[in-house]
C-alpha cells in the first residue's frame, strides 16, 4: 500500500513539473488515460462490429459516427464555458451536455 502510494506522489511530482500551468493528482491523470484509452477502444470496436457511414441528420452536412462524438463532445465544451463565464453552478452542464451529446450522437 505503502510502494502504491509513492508510485502516485512520484507520478504526481513529474506531471506537475511537466505541465506547471496545471496542478495534477495523480488519480485524475490515470481517469483521464483509462477513459480515452476505453474510449477509442470503444469506437474502434464498434466500427468493425458495423461500418459507419455518412449519413444526413438535422446536422447540416453528411456525418460518421466519430464525426457525431466530436461535434457532440466540442458542443459540450461550450456548454461548460459559457455556464462557467455565466457563473451558474457547474452541474448544469452535466444536465445540459449529456442530452445535447446523447442527441447529437443519435440523431445528427
Amino acid at each position: 500500500m505503502a510502494e502504491s502510494a509513492t508510485i502516485l506522489s512520484a507520478l504526481e511530482k513529474y506531471l506537475n513539473a511537466w505541465t506547471p500551468w496545471i496542478a495534477w493528482k495523480a488519480e485524475v491523470f490515470i481517469f483521464l488515460i483509462c477513459f480515452f484509452c476505453f474510449f477509442l477502444g470503444g469506437l474502434a470496436i464498434a466500427d468493425l462490429k458495423m461500418r459507419s457511414r455518412p449519413r444526413k441528420g438535422f446536422l447540416p452536412f453528411p456525418t460518421t459516427r466519430g464525426d457525431r462524438i466530436f461535434v457532440g463532445i466540442m458542443l459540450w465544451i461550450i456548454v461548460i464555458l459559457a455556464i462557467c463565464a455565466i457563473g451558474l453552478p457547474s452541474y448544469l452542464s452535466l444536465i445540459i451536455g449529456i442530452p445535447l451529446v446523447i442527441l447529437i450522437v443519435l440523431k445528427g
